[in-house]
């Protein structure tokens, strides 16, 4: 699902998807840059109405995924939300994460690593135990589990 904003112009502002852009993206050719990179809207030519958002890694525009400007309602998305949460195949069902974008960059904790980015200063810590891990969870995203059992237990 791409979430798209009708103003004096059309933009994209998707920001559920990971470590992505954070300022809105003007449709249909817009370009945007911020902590995370730089990224730009094209048109598509597999059809109409499609469109492409991509991510510059280092001299090459990289393919995030295409959308089209058509309306969907919700329930169109069951399928897909419901393969997130439950399914074996899912990333989301086979690990731990926890993510969230910083002022400066991202921080992401997962059951084995806690990782800092600040600016172009990358910190990884590993995760020696259970409690460190209800720890990190508390100190650097404000949740305290109330269930203390963890995919380690």
């Amino acid at each position: 699902m791409a979430l798209l904003v009708d103003l004096e112009k059309t933009y994209l502002v998707d920001i559920g998807f990971g470590d992505n852009f954070r300022k809105p993206i003007a449709s249909p050719d817009g370009k945007s840059e911020d902590i995370s990179g730089r990224y730009r809207l094209r048109s598509s030519a597999t059809g109409q109405d499609t469109y492409i958002l991509q991510k510059k890694d280092n001299n090459d525009w990289q393919s995030m995924y295409n959308f089209t400007k058509h309306p969907r309602v919700l329930s169109y998305f069951e399928e897909m939300r419901t393969f997130h949460q439950t399914s074996p195949e899912s990333h989301f069902t086979q690990e731990i994460i926890c993510t969230m974008a910083t002022k400066n960059g991202r921080v992401s904790l997962s059951e084995d690593f806690l990782s800092i980015t600040d600016g172009s200063s990358k910190k990884k810590t590993k995760i020696v135990s259970d409690k460190d891990f209800t720890h990190k969870l508390m100190d650097h995203f404000g949740i305290q589990l109330n269930n203390k059992k963890t995919k380690k237990s």
